[in-house]
């Protein structure tokens, strides 16, 4: 059983796995954003962003994420996704499946330069990040908003609302 309060050092997958069904109001994810940062300016190899070899895996693996979020989400729950620009597009048609976005929002880091694309000469300086905000408030298949549930919901409070995730 998940505890509240507390922060986990674990695969997020097997932590989402563990949460109980339409019990969570929020879910915001920064996952590895595939190979954007192999190593940074100082030569330090980062193998978080490199676990997966190629586009097609890591894609996979975010609707799998996403699959699982949308399980553990309250019918009127909120999902925000941090996302690379060069894959952002990737990773919203693969959400945009399973949920509602309701905005593409987007992060200006001026000081994000000498973090992310510090040896990109041929392409203009990365100062922002995407983030994908979802909503699970409509039912993808049938294109209609699950409302009776959401504004007739007498259920308890009292449940998570918020958990953490750190990733090594």
């Amino acid at each position: 059983m998940i505890e509240v309060n507390k922060i986990y050092f674990m695969d997020a997958l097997e932590l989402l796995k563990q949460v109980t069904d339409k019990s969570i109001d929020l879910v915001l994810i920064d996952p590895p954003y595939f190979q954007v940062m192999k190593s940074d300016w100082k030569g330090r190899k980062h193998k978080w962003d490199c676990q997966y070899d190629n586009l097609k895996d890591y894609i996979s693996w975010i609707g799998i994420i996403g699959k699982e979020v949308k399980r553990i989400l309250k019918d009127n729950g909120s999902f925000y996704i941090f996302a690379d620009d060069k894959i952002c597009a990737y990773v919203q048609v693969e959400l945009d499946k399973i949920f509602t976005l309701l905005n593409s929002i987007t992060w200006v880091k001026p000081n994000n330069l000498t973090i992310k694309g510090w040896n990109v000469y041929r392409s203009y300086a990365p100062i922002t990040e995407k983030i994908l905000f979802y909503s699970n408030e409509w039912d993808i298949s049938s294109g209609k908003m699950i409302a009776d549930k959401i504004l007739d919901d007498k259920s308890d409070t009292k449940g998570l609302s918020v958990f953490g995730i750190l990733e090594n």
